[in-house]
């Protein structure tokens, strides 16, 4: 009983001499020295067979504790890619030179693969010269892709459509693959392609997600030289009117540790001060960063449905055929003539039509709808709107949203001067939206 009360006095003592002096006993302040930081030079380069604009980055390394959120963007160094000793190009500075991919070349046609060995260097002033190489991985192709309504459960047990990848593994090889799903739509004016990323997820135990979490990453340590079947769970929402199409690369190892290494230290940055310090993978000699190189091939896995975009309108202007490759119609609920919108466009003469309601017959003050009707030329930098003439709507199902019309008439320059052009037999036949 002595022994128990004299370590409770010592307790007491001991919390009431640790409280003295500051406010909470339980705080300990210690004044430590940030590490002293040697900046390194960092250099990002990723091609694929199908690259047509190759980037890179070049930027400095910076200090734990530095909260500059600006790129430390090294613009004043020279990259060059060398394919078996032979010098290919040199990267040029970009015009957004404050993005993480700073230097760029504009190869014109898809790279391809290069049997053999590439080589990247980089330098700048101050730094030891950068150099990685890396070669394109053989070829795994796959042999079936299949799409399934509903053909899936998330880890929930709900519903998703379902991307079923079938594909052999070669035998006694290392392999490594990255897949995603993609919907890629393009510009009929001005060219541009655009690749929008499709959500999915997986529950196949040989997956994980790679380091920027749009893709998963497939090592065959678990399925070597067999036949390999891959279920993914689409929960993003399809747009209809473009393919649903699987991305399929075959990857370096060094790419497959470099994404690991990257998610981990992402996944890890939700931990705040308590996080352990995580090692991004790196293949640059004098540096840090990652050169990889991968064959990619695009498979469908869903064609796009034709019958939500069955948008007509032809026409001749000035006597030339007008036949625009964008077509676009919309009812916005509002009032006046820009209520019910029909808009062309060929990339170079654009025409519009407006109205203030769709009613079958000609179109007129006499119907109580209003209406107009404007046509640029790009060319000659000169638009046009409604002289004379007759539109009509020839049929519309309001249940479908689907409208058909004809359009015969003149055209003033909105200028004032004497400056008539003849449209005729203009068609249209559009499916517009709400």
């Amino acid at each position: 009983m002595k022994n128990t009360n004299l370590f409770y006095s010592l307790l007491m003592i001991l919390f009431l001499s640790s409280g003295c002096g500051g406010d909470d006993p339980f705080s300990v302040v210690l004044d430590v020295d940030p590490p002293e930081h040697v900046k390194q030079l960092a250099l990002h380069c990723y091609i694929t067979n199908n690259s047509q604009v190759l980037f890179a980055g070049l930027s400095e390394t910076r200090a734990l504790l530095d909260v500059n959120e600006n790129l430390n963007n090294v613009d004043e160094g020279l990259i060059s890619l060398y394919h078996n000793g032979n010098k290919l190009f040199d990267y040029a500075l970009s015009d957004n030179p404050g993005a993480f991919v700073n230097y760029e070349y504009d190869n014109v046609d898809p790279f391809g693969v290069r049997e053999g060995e590439l080589e990247i260097r980089a330098s700048a002033p101050g730094y030891p010269d950068l150099i990685a190489t890396q070669s394109f991985p053989d070829k795994v192709a796959v042999s079936n892709v299949v799409f399934e309504e509903d053909g899936t459960v998330d880890i929930d047990g709900f519903r998703l459509d379902a991307v079923e990848v079938t594909f052999t593994d070669p035998v006694g090889e290392e392999n490594f693959y990255e897949i995603g799903l993609v919907q890629i739509d393009s510009s009929c004016v001005s060219g541009d392609v655009y690749v929008y990323q499709v959500g999915f997820e997986t529950q196949d135990l040989n997956a994980e997600r790679s380091g920027d979490y749009n893709s998963i990453l497939l090592s065959d340590v678990g399925f070597d030289g067999l036949e390999y079947k891959i279920i993914l769970g689409v929960y993003a929402n399809i747009n209809e009117s473009q393919n649903l199409s699987l991305q399929w690369k075959n990857i370096t190892k060094e790419h497959y540790q470099y994404s690991r290494s990257l998610r981990a230290f992402r996944d890890n940055q939700d931990f705040g001060f308590i996080s352990e310090p995580v090692s991004i993978f790196s293949n640059i000699e004098n540096g840090l960063g990652i050169f990889t190189c991968a064959r990619e091939e695009i498979y469908t896995a869903l064609l796009a449905s034709t019958e939500n975009d069955p948008n007509v309108l032809t026409g001749i202007i000035e006597g030339t055929p007008y036949e625009p490759c964008d077509i676009d119609s919309y009812d916005n609920g509002g009032t006046g003539a820009n209520k019910f919108r029909i808009n062309s466009n060929d990339g170079v003469k654009l025409l519009s039509f407006g109205l203030s309601d769709i009613v079958v017959g000609e179109i007129g003050p006499e119907t109580g709808t209003t209406f107009y009707i404007y046509y640029y030329d790009s060319l000659n930098d000169k638009d046009y709107f409604y002289e004379e003439g007759v539109l009509e709507i020839t049929s519309h199902d309001d249940d479908l949203n689907f409208v058909t019309g004809t359009f015969n008439g003149v055209l003033r320059n909105s200028n004032g001067v004497n400056d008539e052009i003849e449209v005729e037999d203009v068609i249209f036949e559009v499916t517009y939206s709400d």
